[in-house]
């Protein structure tokens, strides 16, 4: 498995618009630089061209090092006239920077026949565009999506291998739909990024503001996890997703605690 962490690491949500663009460049360098495998690219949904187009070419200086890229997280929740283009736009990004896989927050809907016929009209049509591109669309398991394991078995079975899972094992923790209510088939062959946090039972303080916890501070047994997955055969990012206090010392520790809780046959065949 590689370990891997993302610029939002860097990236306090307090923070003005330059801060976060000088943040997330300062990120590239630093986390390779701290014996990371690869970094996963977040894209703040604040950034504008401007703002976009400098993180790009300097994410160019380092091609083929960032494994995974995160979308802005209302890509998907725009009229589709906007969310093609600026879908394909992102599609072609990631194929000159040789990123692979695209996370992304679903749309919100009330039913699974309302959010499967709006994920259906968007991917219908850039999907095949993805995959000539070399770049797989994954979905992230956040809290408010309808039932999971239901909403990826409808995915694969209309996209095959063009499409993927992304799981936050936080949210594995704080909803119902823990990693064991997700066929091992499903997980075997379409998981492509796991995002690494961890979770006390309250996600956000008294001031409603989102709350982060270094690994192990939580109730998440990592070792059970990363066991678990080890087991179905995955092989591809730990992206540690967390705001760190501490740059350096939160980084070089988050990669420390990860391998001290891989399974020893992991490290082995790695």
């Amino acid at each position: 498995m590689l370990i891997s962490c993302s610029t939002a690491a860097f990236i306090n949500p307090e923070m003005t618009i330059d801060e976060k663009l000088k943040n997330s460049i300062e990120a590239l360098t630093t986390i390779l630089e701290n014996n990371f495998d690869g970094i996963e690219l977040f894209l703040p949904k604040d950034f504008d061209e401007e703002k976009r187009e400098t993180l790009f070419n300097e994410a160019k200086k380092i091609r083929g090092k960032i494994l995974t890229l995160h979308a802005p997280k209302n890509i998907l929740h725009k009229p589709i006239k906007s969310v093609l283009p600026d879908l394909v736009k992102l599609i072609k990004e990631c194929y000159e920077l040789e990123i692979k896989i695209i996370v992304m927050h679903p749309p919100f809907q009330k039913s699974m026949d309302s959010l499967l016929k709006n994920v259906f009209s968007i991917f219908d049509n850039v999907i095949h565009f993805a995959s000539r591109h070399n770049v797989i669309l994954t979905i992230e398991n956040v809290p408010y999506l309808l039932d999971p394991p239901q909403f990826y078995s409808a995915l694969v079975k209309r996209y095959r291998n063009s499409i993927g899972i992304t799981i936050d094992v936080e949210y594995l923790h704080s909803t119902k739909y823990s990693l064991d209510k997700y066929p091992k088939e499903l997980l075997k062959n379409y998981l492509r990024n796991i995002h690494i946090r961890d979770y006390d039972g309250q996600s956000f303080d008294e001031e409603g503001k989102r709350r982060y916890l270094k690994l192990g501070e939580g109730l998440i047994n990592f070792k059970e996890l990363f066991e678990k997955i080890f087991e179905i055969g995955y092989d591809g990012p730990l992206t540690v997703e967390t705001v760190f206090d501490n740059k350096i010392e939160d980084l070089k520790y988050s990669r420390n605690f990860i391998i001290k809780n891989l399974p020893q046959k992991s490290l082995a065949s790695g």
